[in-house]
This record gives C-alpha cells, sequence and structure tokens, in this order.
C-alpha cells in the first residue's frame, strides 16, 4: 500500500469519525437550548446504557470477523456474514431477558434502568448490534468508503429530525430525541447493507450458515471480550453512575465534557481503522512494521491539539452553552490530562487484535476494570462528578502504561 493510498484511507476514515463527532456536538448545541438538564439527562442516561448494552451484548463478534477473514484469507467471508447475522439476533435477545430477569429482583435497578428504558433497549439493541457487526464487515472487506458515506446520511437525519422538532415546537423531550437517534442509527445499517450485498455480488459471495465457524468466533469471543470492560467505563458505565448518584442535571454536563473530549478521537480513530485495514491486507507482522512510523507522528499531533482544544472549550462554555451548564470547562480541564490514553487505547486495539492477544487483552482489561468501577462509584459518591472525571484519568494513565509496554514488546519480537 502507498503513501497516498494510507492517508486516502486515514482521511476517509477521519472525516466520517469528524462527521460523527460535529454531528453530536450540533445535537449538543440542540439539546442544551431545548431541553431541561434534568431531561437532557435522562436522554443522556438512556443512550448511554443503550450503547453500554450493546457494546457488552455484541461479544467483540466484529473485531473477530476481521482477525477471522484475515487468517482465512477471504476464504470464509460468507460463514463469517452468517454468523454475525445470528448473533445480531441472538445476542441482543439473551441481553434484554438478562436485564428483565435482573430487574425483576432487584427494584432499584428495575426503576431507574430497566422501567424508563426497556422499550428503548428492544428496538434499539438489534440495531446498534448490526452497525457494529457491519461496520467492521465492511472495514476487513476493505468498503470503507461505503460505511463512511452511510454514516454521514444516518446522522444527518438524526440531528436533523432533532432540529425540526425543537424548531417546530419550541422544545424537546427525552423520548423525541431517542427516536430520532435511532431512526439515523437504522439509515446508517441501511446503507452499510447495501455495501455488503454490492460486495458480495462482486465476489460471487454467499451466505452460508456455518455453525463450526460461528462457534469458532464465539471461542474467541470468550478470550477476547472480557477486554470491552475498559471501553464501557468511560462513555457509558459512568455516566450511568454520575446519573443515578449526582443526579440528572450533573450527569448531563459531565457528559458534555465527555463528549467534548471524545472530539480528540477523530485522529486516533482513523488512525486505528486503518490500522485494522492493514492487519486484514497485510497481517499482523507486516501491518505493525507499516504501522510505526505513522504511530508516532499522529501521536504528537494529538498532544498538540489537545493542548489547542482547552481554550476552545472554555470559549464554548461561557459562550456557546446555557449557563447552566458553566461547569463543563472545569470538568474538561480535569479530563483532557487522559487524552494521551485516549489515543493509545483506539490505535493499538488493531494489533492487540491482529497479534491474537485475546487472553492478555481481557485479564487485563479484567484487572482494570475490577479496580475502576468501584472506584469510580466510591469517587462519584464522595467528590460529585469531579471524582468521576478524576478515575477517568487514572484510567487512561493505567492505559499510556499497558499499551507503552506492549509497543515495547512488539519493538523487540517484531522488526526488520
Amino acid at each position: 500500500m502507498s503513501n497516498k493510498d494510507a492517508l486516502n484511507a486515514i482521511f476517509g476514515s477521519g472525516f466520517s469519525r469528524g462527521y460523527v463527532l460535529g454531528s453530536e456536538l450540533l445535537l449538543l448545541l440542540i439539546t442544551t437550548t431545548w431541553m431541561t438538564p434534568s431531561d437532557r439527562g435522562v436522554y443522556i442516561a438512556g443512550f448511554a446504557l443503550l450503547k453500554t448494552v450493546t457494546i457488552i451484548c455484541s461479544l467483540s463478534f466484529g473485531q473477530i470477523a476481521i482477525h477471522h477473514i484475515s487468517e482465512k484469507h477471504h476464504s470464509s467471508v460468507g460463514g463469517v456474514g452468517a454468523s454475525l447475522l445470528i448473533g445480531c439476533i441472538l445476542f441482543p435477545a439473551v441481553a434484554l431477558l438478562g436485564l428483565y430477569a435482573y430487574g425483576s429482583i432487584s427494584d432499584e435497578f428495575r426503576r431507574t434502568y430497566v422501567s424508563p428504558f426497556l422499550t428503548l433497549l428492544a428496538i434499539g439493541l438489534p440495531i446498534f448490534v448490526l452497525e457494529v457487526y457491519f461496520y467492521a464487515f465492511l472495514t476487513a472487506l476493505g468498503r470503507l468508503n461505503t460505511g463512511n458515506a452511510a454514516i454521514v446520511v444516518g446522522k444527518t437525519l438524526a440531528w436533523g429530525c432533532v432540529l425540526i422538532l425543537g424548531l417546530v415546537k419550541g422544545g424537546l423531550n427525552a423520548n423525541e430525541v431517542l427516536a430520532s437517534l435511532l431512526s439515523g442509527q437504522l439509515v446508517i445499517v441501511l446503507g452499510y447493507s447495501l455495501g455488503v450485498i454490492s460486495e458480495f455480488r462482486q465476489r460471487a459471495i454467499h451466505l452460508v450458515i456455518e455453525w463450526k465457524t460461528f462457534l469458532g468466533m464465539l471461542r474467541k469471543s470468550i478470550r477476547l471480550h472480557p477486554s470491552i470492560i475498559g471501553s464501557i467505563i468511560f462513555g457509558g458505565i459512568d455516566v450511568l453512575i454520575a446519573f443515578k448518584l449526582a443526579g440528572a442535571k450533573s450527569a448531563s454536563e459531565y457528559q458534555i465534557a465527555m463528549q467534548l473530549l471524545s472530539a480528540l478521537s477523530i485522529l486516533p480513530f482513523a488512525i486505528a481503522q486503518f490500522g485494522y485495514k492493514l492487519v486484514s491486507q497485510l497481517g499482523a507482522r507486516n501491518a505493525w512494521l507499516r504501522f510505526q512510523a505513522i504511530l508516532y507522528k499522529t501521536f504528537s499531533l494529538h498532544c498538540v491539539l489537545a493542548v489547542f482544544s482547552v481554550g476552545l472549550v472554555w470559549v464554548a462554555a461561557h459562550y456557546l452553552f446555557n449557563e447552566q451548564y458553566i461547569n463543563v470547562s472545569t470538568l474538561y480541564m480535569l479530563l483532557i490530562a487522559g487524552a494521551p490514553g485516549l489515543f493509545f487505547s483506539l490505535v493499538m486495539a488493531p494489533f492487540w487484535i491482529g497479534f491474537g492477544y485475546f487472553s492478555t487483552t481481557s485479564m487485563l482489561t479484567i484487572a482494570t476494570g475490577a479496580l475502576m468501577l468501584p472506584l469510580s462509584y466510591a469517587m462519584t459518591m464522595h467528590y460529585d462528578v469531579k471524582g468521576t472525571a478524576i478515575t477517568f484519568i487514572i484510567g487512561q494513565v493505567l492505559s499510556v502504561v499497558i499499551n507503552g509496554l506492549f509497543i515495547k514488546h512488539l519493538r523487540r519480537t517484531h522488526h526488520v
């Protein structure tokens, strides 16, 4: 792959990621204008719950699909595709039953999370899981442009619907915003489907239910999937903890600061997608040799952007958002310390998976989660959302240390 091809791939993924984050920032402005802080907190809690359960019940099948296709050299694409379709039906159903069962024995859990959001989960989980699977599938097949185009269309529909509702009604409630987001996500999935169908026709591939392939992917997911604990603590469970312990308004402020921080993920997300593409096409070792020069240069740029973003967020918090969200800038100044960890956790993921370090990844993440979850709960209980932010920083410091050791290991064992 030439440098020009690499830049095109990175730019394409970076643009789609940037558009997603831009859409979310626009949605943030709309909802802070036309929603009360408490009602916005309910919408944020519902959406965080949907994303968290999606990540948990997806069983990392998208990442496993990339690894499986790269290992088999595209010989079992039809079987992998069918396994993903089975998973997007089976896993959400099991998750819903589990949530309902736990809500039956825990009144507090049922009142806080199940009763208000069960309908949202029942409709949204299959859509969101399928979106995760199909994007990974298109990445493995080299059809990132198709996926990126679908993302732009779907996100435009989502924030467009919210904007029209706000203008027409002069106000918004949580259900209207969540319904708009689900509609946009469904459009994205339909766009992905068209890309997959087109690719199958070009390659004369047919979906084939291969239980051996499905069970093989399931065995790998059991080894890899515990590694998702780290990704759901920050941006998912942390918001739900803040919602429960600090209240809807504080959870809304924390989520705004986290969403602004996520704008810094445009560059590392694009680099990560390029890494996944390299791994699927060249194999893990050759991909790593190709990837190293990109890693160090882009990290320097990421740090510069992080410093620059502090001033932009201060301006936004004081002049763009409602005065009820003035604490956002303070929270962001805390969260920005975690920017290096955010970078490495994204860009090194393709190589943890590509080299097959499933068990190691899971063990490290389980240990991190075992520390972070109770720490987040305790810190939020004692220090409100500032405690939640401090927990995030601690988690990202651990990410830098772990990924730094992994990079050192790869440089020692896989060099020219």
